[in-house]
């Protein structure tokens, strides 16, 4: 562990890389070559296996048909004799591969032969020691013949039998030409050996440079595997014995031929292993060096501030990712340079602190020396002095206080003493005029410490007032809005109901028609209060509707009639376009209504008389889209983006100024829209007046909301 701590990290690079491409390498050669040569072995004799039952099934075919030729030649010599010349010619025409057959009496020195025309007459003498008897008829005998000087291999049958006790043989002599092929042309490559062997030694064979094992008479067909070693090398052997006849067939395969495919594969492997080894070494190592090296520079540089040396400069590394490192280093360097003069080791933990947290404060914060010249600035405050000079830096406090753009509206200032400090304490409220001439609102707290009448330093924070100065205004305005709509049904209800207590004279009627305005103005009060809750709880989030299927084209077709009165009124035209079909979503239907009524009766108060109001209700995949244009007086661009303010009414028309409302109503139908998860935009020029468009969602699950 001692040496490898010492290494670098290219010596590190290369021992990792070079121990797992070794560790790779063994782990292939020593544990996976075995297990798949192993497997690769037992694929492969399966199917010579199989090959060899085969070869062996076409062979027995040939050895039992020349059985069954010799069997019958002697049953019909048996039984009718008369027709035997005819028979042994019909044999030899209906199988080519039969060279003769001969029909003999060694008592009698007479003989019936038919022979092959396709082969010159043959002549042979098998030892008694080389006859065989057939596993299918023990009367019947088989030998091989190889007639060197023809080129011919012959497998000869005799059956030994009597007629009229008179000894009779048949010899039936066959072509083993087809059984030689079988063995030569088995798709096992060129170094196989594959040869039939009997009793006494090999019969037939590839001429493969192996030599079978000797095989001993047994009556079993059994294929067995052995392992034997041949001129030095491991040879694999399969022995299976025939049916028909007491010969085996041996295949022998070299070990080596089997895995050789094996060791190839693994040797390429390991080449590609090494070669793609050698290339990411060399890799790493540029890589490692591309690091390394400036990484080594900033080790010297800062092993010289370990040692408490700040007078160097730390060099900023070539490389990207550690520029960063090394001008922070050097900050870092130029500070302790700094604190190591002055011998506050205390104060330089304090001060990094404190900067941090001032840094990411929302207010603006800078720190002044004694002279009033900025030594720190956060992030906003400097951003907030290039807003307020961009021509000119701002570097010191009294010019900071006494800019031009800079009102101050109040001040207060109190002063306490902390043993032999001062600690004075100015509280302003500054105004600022920005770029749009808006005014900003800000708190300043000016601390500033002394001791026996030095300045040591002070401290500015400035506090954004604007949105606080903003809420109140608007609370204000809303204040007076609220008010001066409930001024007008709260005067009309307090003037009939003063009236009827005062006018003694008043008749019944006109009681009961004063009543009636009363009523019509509480309901006016009413409608004004609900709508306003209505909004407010929508805008909270405390609304608890249930939510239900509606087809809003039904909707809007009843609410379309609902206000044919007041259509007719202005001779309006409303011109509902929808494809008669249901379109049906999910939403609560009362506030459905409340939004359509509202656009409604806006399109119809806000432009002249004898206009079509067209009104649209289309739907895509997942959203409906309902829009209606008024062709109406329209709303100038400057109150464009507050017409969903609440109580907010455009009067820049005069036209429009004249109709009476609370400005309430698109602040409602905005915030309906909005618990409904949709949007509403808002489109005016003078050709179409104003054309509101409402995009909701198709279908959601109804559930209740609260």
């Amino acid at each position: 562990m001692k040496l490898f701590a010492t290494l670098s990290l290219q010596q590190r690079v290369f021992l990792f890389g070079g121990t797992l491409v070794l560790t790779v390498i063994l782990v292939l050669w020593l544990v996976v070559r075995p297990k798949y040569e192993a497997s690769v072995i037992d694929e492969r004799l399966t199917i010579v296996q199989q090959l060899q039952s085969y070869s062996m099934r076409n062979i027995d075919q040939k050895l039992e048909g020349w059985t069954n030729v010799a069997r019958y030649v002697a049953w019909q010599a048996s039984s009718h004799p008369s027709g035997l010349d005819l028979l042994l010619r019909q044999f030899m025409i209906l199988n080519s591969d039969l060279v003769e057959i001969k029909l003999s009496s060694p008592s009698m020195n007479d003989e019936l032969v038919s022979r092959n025309t396709d082969y010159e007459p043959v002549t042979f003498n098998v030892p008694d020691t080389d006859w065989l008897p057939s596993k299918i008829d023990t009367t019947i005998q088989t030998a091989q013949v190889h007639l060197r000087g023809r080129g011919l291999n012959l497998a000869v049958l005799r059956k030994h039998f009597s007629f009229r006790n008179i000894q009779l043989v048949v010899t039936v002599v066959a072509d083993a030409k087809a059984v030689i092929q079988s063995l030569a042309n088995l798709p096992l490559g060129d170094e196989y050996s594959a040869s039939i062997v009997g009793p006494r030694g090999v019969v037939f064979s590839n001429h493969s440079p192996f030599v079978p094992p000797r095989m001993k008479e047994t009556t079993d067909n059994i294929s067995r595997l052995q392992t034997v070693f041949f001129k030095g090398n491991k040879w694999r052997v399969i022995t299976a014995g025939f049916h028909s006849a007491n010969f085996w067939m041996v295949i022998a395969l070299p070990e080596a031929l089997i895995v050789k495919p094996v060791r190839n594969l693994f040797l390429y492997s390991t080449l590609v292993v090494a070669a793609l080894t050698s290339l990411v070494l060399v890799f790493g190592w540029f890589v490692a060096r591309q690091i390394s090296k400036p990484v080594s520079l900033v080790v010297e540089d800062v092993e010289k501030l370990s040692a408490l040396d700040f007078t160097h400069p730390v060099r900023t590394p070539r490389l990207p990712e550690l520029q960063q490192v090394g001008k922070t280093i050097e900050t870092m360097r130029q500070s302790l340079e700094r604190y190591q003069r002055i011998n506050v080791e205390k104060i330089i933990f304090e001060e990094w602190k404190n900067r941090f947290l001032m840094s990411y404060s929302e207010d603006m914060i800078a720190i002044a020396d004694s002279s009033g010249r900025f030594v720190f600035v956060n992030d906003r405050f400097s951003a907030f002095l290039r807003e307020l000079d961009p021509a000119e830096s701002i570097t010191h406090k009294s010019r900071l206080i006494s800019h031009p753009h800079i009102a101050k509206i109040k001040e207060s200032l109190r002063s306490e003493k902390s043993g032999s400090l001062v600690v004075r304490l100015v509280q302003s409220e500054l105004k600022i005029a920005d770029e749009a001439g808006k005014p900003v609102h800000f708190s300043l707290h000016d601390v500033a410490i002394s001791k026996e009448n030095e300045d040591l330093g002070s401290m500015l924070i400035f506090h954004d007032l604007t949105n606080e100065r903003e809420i109140d205004r608007m609370k204000t305005d809303m204040i007076n809005i609220i008010v001066h709509e409930l001024r007008s049904p709260l005067s009309g209800i307090l003037g009939f109901a003063t009236l009827m207590f005062e006018d003694k004279t008043l008749m019944p009627a006109e009681r009961t028609e004063y009543l009636g305005l009363i009523v019509d103005k509480s309901h006016d009060l009413n409608r004004l209060v609900n709508r306003f809750l209505d909004i407010q709880r929508l805008e909270s989030g405390a609304a608890n509707f249930i939510k239900e299927e509606v087809d809003l084209s039904s909707t809007l077709r009843t609410l379309i009639e609902s206000q044919k009165a007041l259509l007719l009124k202005k001779s309006l035209i409303a011109n509902f376009v929808d494809n008669d079909s249901p379109v049906i979503i999910t939403a609560v239907p009362e506030l459905m209504r409340e939004a359509f009524v509202n656009l409604l009766t806006n399109a119809v108060k806000y432009g002249d008389p004898d206009r079509t109001i067209d009104i649209v209700l289309t739907r895509s995949n997942e959203n409906v889209i309902f829009s209606i244009t008024d062709y109406g007086y329209g709303i100038a661009p400057e109150d464009q983006t507050k017409v969903f303010t609440k109580f907010f009414r455009g009067i820049s028309n005069p036209k429009a100024a004249q109709q009476i409302g609370t400005g309430l109503g698109l602040a409602h139908v905005k915030e309906i829209v909005a618990y409904h998860k949709g949007s509403i935009r808002l489109e005016s020029n003078p050709e179409l007046g104003c054309r509101f468009t409402i995009v909701l969602p198709r279908s959601s699950e109804s559930r209740h909301e609260g």
